[in-house]
């Protein structure tokens, strides 16, 4: 029986823009998980990478929010994209902490992509790396490898060609992790919330607008075909903050996903 992942997603839109960050609490079998940003016509051209960068341009007050989230979380999980884009620290610095507060940092890379000198994988807290047992073979015999070892980074393997992101989940919770932040990207985002690993989605409204044709948006993948099988949401809370509205959703039930 599967780890169930409890996730809460945090948004950011502008009608404006969208920008989302999912929170995942795991006791026993829950885990709750995600960060990720977007902007508010629904289409954003930066974001998904890391709620930071849209966030600070919007509001400071967000910024300081998507932090605090960060500081009471044990783990982030971003996709390997963003740490390619962004490279991307996924330490708690806008707000006051101690180098304890930084939550133990997770990248989901199936293919091993990620540079042996990414800030990811600096002292300042934890790295894991989830990677495809396709690549493994290659990637364990190289030198970027032993790097990643002198430096602490531990490696967790699962599936064929793509992580299991639910073996991913058992194995975070039997390290101990109990709320896991993911900050996108928007391949990652779309990947667990097919495999029903969102429970909450918070979304922060913001009072600008961004557009572009080939901008992105929460959840790229494939996306569903049918509104049946679209995820439905029931919203729980909503607050100012402010210039920007704070929406918080529950995902209810994946009726069509198992």
């Amino acid at each position: 029986m599967r780890k169930k992942i409890f996730a809460l997603l945090l948004c950011v839109i502008s009608v404006f823009s969208l920008a989302g960050c999912v929170n995942v609490d795991v006791k026993d079998d829950n885990v709750k998980v995600e960060d990720f940003v977007k902007s508010a016509d629904c289409d954003s051209q930066a974001m998904l990478s890391a709620v930071i960068g849209i966030v600070s341009s919007f509001c400071d007050e967000d910024l300081k929010r998507v932090h605090e989230i960060r500081k009471q979380c044990d783990a982030i999980m971003v996709g390997i994209g963003t740490v390619l884009a962004d490279d991307p620290r996924l330490t708690v610095h806008k707000i006051d902490a101690n180098p304890k507060d930084n939550p133990v940092r997770v990248v989901v890379d199936s293919k091993c992509r990620t540079p042996d000198g990414a800030r990811i994988t600096n002292s300042d807290a934890k790295t894991i790396i989830a990677c495809a047992n396709e690549y493994k073979e290659d990637f364990i015999a190289s030198e970027r490898y032993e790097n990643f070892k002198k430096k602490g980074v531990k490696f967790f393997w699962s599936g064929d060609e793509r992580v299991d992101l639910t073996s991913l989940m058992s194995y975070l919770h039997e390290e101990g992790i109990e709320k896991l932040m993911l900050e996108g990207g928007a391949t990652l985002n779309f990947s667990m919330i097919k495999a029903g690993l969102i429970d909450e989605i918070r979304i922060c409204v913001a009072p600008m607008v961004v557009g572009g044709a080939d901008s992105k948006t929460f959840f790229d993948g494939e996306g569903f075909d049918l509104m049946d099988e679209a995820v439905r949401l029931e919203l729980v809370d909503s607050y100012s903050l402010g210039n920007d509205l704070i929406l918080t959703y529950k995902v209810l039930k994946y009726l069509n996903f198992f």
